[in-house]
């Protein structure tokens, strides 16, 4: 949550809703007040199934948006042929003189076919030459210059684009991508068993936008299923940071891919670039022959054609509708964080996923970026998409569906399937940060009793803490608290405890969680071995537990353990995990250097600097640098919690987490975050709950 600063902010500048426009809607610790978990909980893939048809019969008579492209490019800087098929897995490459990539077969049956298509000499294109650049409309152009306080014409040149400044189509950038613009060449395409293998090494003479580009890139195009393709682009010099979460399914050299998939794929060798068809009908699923594609160090980016415009999700954002309608270059940033609503924000939660509408017939695809770095996307109105990321490699899975409802199928069986709430969570569920005393709990809950409605549910914010520390209660204002719950129970309803993650730092000996916690050494620490402290809701310094090590997973487990034998919860409200900090990076700052300072950061993340509200960037995880963890900080302390509470409570239990990465449905739900107790935050709360089912994450608290 934001601080109490950024609260009266942003507070005098919305209009004050009146008696009749209030709604009962989760009211936030941030705000006046804090959220109201109302009954709407979505409990099952049965409302995916249910909603996503319903969108396409409605849209089902009219037109997705034309299919614009900038056509095929027509630079190589090898070969002088046009195009050779490929159709075995136990074909061999070998080169001709001229460098050509020529595929020789020994089974003409065990492969589907892959078409290699080659052209004519690359050159980087000369952005001084009108009759180049006005090949590209106003609305086909891919943005080459995203840094938008250093833009400039004499910048754009230099990276060899294209310079012309218009007025319409709106937020067209002026500074674009050739046609013929060229930054890697296949230098070897093979069909192995799992598909196709590329290797594609990089123009010498094209300049580097930032620093240190790779020069060497193996692409492996693995055929996973008839239905399922993944394309993983990675360094052949530099090992770089790969998400390490197993559940994606890779296939070795020796898998057998699939013979017979509902895809053709193209590799087009000069300039490179991929595109995916549906076979059935023809149309493109992917095509990277558009805009620039780039893999540096600290910025890699790729491009593609969309079928349509008929695309959802690209999240976590607060949005008033659930199909995208800005397609302005428009820019979604994907970078953990505790924002206030706002659509223009990130906010809590990492998805780098979308579905797109092919066609009339309704059938659709979706594209998961595995990525955990800062990122952003970009919504162009040809219509196309551009992917940029600050770290790790560029490794995507496409789902062909055919039917929405396939395509769901497929993408959460292969993310991990969610995880099933127990009987008693699919009740109407009560919390409010405010509730200052016990007296003042007990008084809702009969006032609720007395009108009828049935509460099964009842939440403690962190009132009903002793300074605002975890694992703790305030033996005053909520005294005869475990008592409390036992009636609770024994009128047949639950309790749910908030834990935030910033474990207070300031009196070892005084507060077991931070004493256990420095014996173990399951803190986030930087380079030289020195906590990393920040500050949030405890009155004073806090530490941020590394849940990447498994040690922690223990000291985790045994709070939540001993702290249910004095307050017998039910189950666990995860908040504050992104990980929040009321403070920029540390108290102390962050060290400039390329992590906390990376020469480019997503126009679409919001704040000055990557580590505002956060963690220093150079802080050393288990799975990595927090740099390139970050947004898995939730994702990690998921599984732990929910093992934590079944030792606990001897149950199924329940989780919910405000900060949530792509597979988080397998641990427990999603707590939408904070919202304004209005109608039109009700109204979005529908939307990130339909967008939530589509990301595997369908237990949705509003």
């Amino acid at each position: 949550m934001a601080s109490e600063e950024d609260i009266k902010s942003f507070k005098n500048e919305q209009t004050s809703p009146s008696k009749d426009q209030e709604a009962v809607v989760e009211v936030k610790r941030n705000t006046t007040h804090r959220k109201l978990f109302i009954g709407l909980i979505i409990t099952g893939l049965a409302l995916i199934i249910a909603v996503i048809p319903i969108t396409i019969m409605a849209y089902r008579n009219e037109s997705p948006g034309e299919q614009s492209g900038l056509g095929q490019s027509t630079d190589n800087p090898l070969p002088t042929e046009n195009s050779t098929f490929a159709s075995t897995t136990s074909a061999t490459t070998t080169r001709t003189a001229s460098g050509i990539p020529v595929v020789s077969t020994n089974s003409p049956t065990s492969r589907p076919p892959i078409m290699i298509s080659t052209t004519r000499e690359p050159t980087v294109g000369d952005p001084t030459q009108p009759s180049t650049c006005n090949q590209i409309a106003g609305y086909q152009r891919f943005d080459c210059f995203p840094d938008v306080v250093k833009r400039s014409q004499s910048g754009c040149i230099a990276r060899g684009c294209c310079w012309n400044p218009i007025s319409e189509p709106k937020n067209a950038p002026s500074c674009y991508y050739p046609p013929n613009y060229t930054t890697y060449y296949g230098q070897q395409v093979q069909n192995v068993s799992f598909g196709q293998r590329v290797i594609v090494n990089r123009r010498l003479d094209q300049p580097a936008l930032y620093h240190s580009p790779a020069i060497s890139l193996r692409v492996d195009i693995q055929h996973q299923t008839a239905s399922r393709l993944r394309i993983k682009i990675t360094d052949r010099n530099s090992a770089r940071y790969q998400v390490p979460i197993q559940q994606f399914p890779d296939m070795k050299e020796s898998d057998q891919g699939n013979r017979n998939p509902l895809y053709h794929v193209q590799v087009n060798t000069n300039p490179f670039s991929i595109k995916i068809t549906r076979k059935s009908t023809g149309q493109v699923i992917m095509d990277t022959s558009v805009g620039g594609f780039i893999y540096e160090d600290q910025f890699l980016q790729i491009s593609s054609k969309l079928s349509s415009t008929w695309l959802y999700g690209l999240g976590e954002h607060e949005r008033q509708n659930y199909r995208h309608q800005d397609w302005n270059w428009h820019r979604w940033g994907m970078f953990a964080s505790d924002n206030m609503p706002d659509a223009n924000q990130n906010l809590y939660g990492v998805h780098p996923m979308y579905l797109n509408i092919e066609d009339n017939v309704g059938n659709a695809h979706a594209v998961l970026l595995i990525n955990s770095n800062a990122l952003e996307a970009v919504l162009t109105p040809s219509p196309g998409i551009t992917w940029r990321t600050i770290g790790g490699i560029l490794d995507f899975i496409v789902f062909l569906g055919p039917s929405p409802q396939d395509v769901i199928n497929q993408y959460i069986k292969t993310i991990g399937l969610p995880y099933f709430p127990p009987y008693w969570a699919l009740g109407f569920q009560l919390s409010r940060w405010g509730y200052n005393s016990l007296d003042r709990v007990k008084e809702v809950v009969k006032e609720m009793k007395d009108a009828g409605i049935p509460q099964d549910v009842q939440y403690g914010d962190i009132d009903y803490m002793q300074d605002r520390m975890d694992f703790t209660y305030n033996k005053e204002s909520f005294s005869g608290l475990p008592e409390f719950v036992r009636h609770l129970h024994a009128e047949g309803q639950k309790y749910v405890i908030v834990l935030d993650p910033a474990i207070r730092s300031n009196r070892p000996g005084f507060y077991r969680p931070y004493s256990e916690g420095l014996t173990r050494n399951i803190f986030i620490r930087d380079e030289n071995g020195m906590l990393i402290r920040g500050q949030v809701w405890p009155q004073t310094t806090s530490v941020y537990p590394d849940f990447t090590n498994s040690l922690s997973h223990s000291w985790w487990q045994d709070q939540i353990v001993n702290f249910h034998k004095n307050i017998s919860f039910d189950g666990l409200w995860l908040d504050m995990n992104e990980p929040s900090n009321f403070v920029s990076g540390s108290i102390s700052g962050c060290p400039r250097n390329n992590f906390n300072n990376p020469p480019y950061k997503p126009a679409a993340i919001s704040g000055n600097r990557i580590y505002d509200k956060t963690l220093c960037m150079h802080g050393k995880q288990t799975w990595g640098d927090h740099y390139n963890v970050h947004n898995l900080y939730g994702y990690s302390q998921m599984e732990p919690s929910m093992k934590a509470l079944r030792a606990a409570v001897k149950q199924r239990g329940m989780i919910i987490s405000r900060s949530t990465f792509t597979g988080s449905g397998r641990f427990g739900g999603h707590n939408l975050g904070d919202n304004w107790s209005g109608w039109q935050s009700m109204s979005n709360s529908i939307i990130g709950s339909l967008e939530f089912n589509m990301f595997g994450v369908p237990y949705v608290s509003l």
